[in-house]
């Protein structure tokens, strides 16, 4: 597939497993969902490789380590941002019952990641080569 046709499939692949879940009205649907996102988190792996190759050999370790660190971070951040959204969502002060309001925000926010990621590649093509060594 390819660095940036990796990113991008596992991009579109995610971001629709994630609206599919939200929706997911019965147990088998939720299952088939969340196997179908599963397989969009190629895009994670493809994202972390293409932002080891911005680096010097000497200096990997390092970039991927702030980046596991910021991975975690957003993580603690979003579990418990999700976690309220859907408080919030199945409450009785909620305007409409929504339980699969947070997989509607992560779909938004993958289908957002995959807009800038596209139009940065799209806008700079020497430079995308290059990085995703094509």
């Amino acid at each position: 597939l390819g660095l940036r046709r990796s990113m991008e499939l596992g991009a579109v692949i995610y971001a629709l497993g994630q609206l599919a879940t939200a929706f997911a009205a019965t147990p088998p649907a939720l299952v088939a969902s969340v196997l179908f996102m599963s397989i969009g988190c190629i895009a994670t792996v493809a994202l972390v490789a293409f932002i080891a190759n911005q680096a010097p050999p000497n200096e990997r370790g390092a970039l991927l380590g702030g980046l596991d660190t910021l991975q975690e971070l957003c993580e603690a951040i979003g579990h418990s941002g999700y976690g309220r959204l859907f408080a919030y969502c199945i409450s009785d002060s909620a305007a409409f019952k929504m339980p699969g309001a947070p997989f509607l925000l992560a779909s938004g926010l993958m289908a957002s990641f995959l807009a800038l990621i596209s139009r940065t590649l799209n806008r700079f093509p020497a430079e995308a080569a290059r990085f995703l060594g094509s």
